[in-house]
């Protein structure tokens, strides 16, 4: 038995995409669902502890993982043009 991670390319050997068992995990497009996605998986108890500025780091950390998945989908382009989300 063989593991793989991997992206699609058409390098990959067709039959063995076809002999495999093929899972794919894609998490929902948009900032909005990677934000609920980043906080369902927090206990609120961690979030919700003193001092108050503790849920304000976590929300500023969720978004800027949120932006830098988005921007990540833009893989050719990058960093070097903006995007209106």
């Amino acid at each position: 038995r063989i593991f793989l991670t991997m992206e699609m390319s058409p390098k990959v050997p067709a039959n063995l995409v076809r002999m495999s068992n093929v899972v794919i995990f894609e998490p929902p497009r948009g900032i909005k669902s990677s934000m609920i996605r980043i906080f369902s998986s927090l206990p609120k108890a961690r979030v919700d502890r003193a001092p108050a500025e503790r849920s304000r780091l976590y929300f500023l950390l969720a978004w800027l993982h949120s932006i830098i998945l988005e921007r990540l989908r833009y893989t050719p382009v990058g960093w070097t043009k903006t995007f209106e989300f």
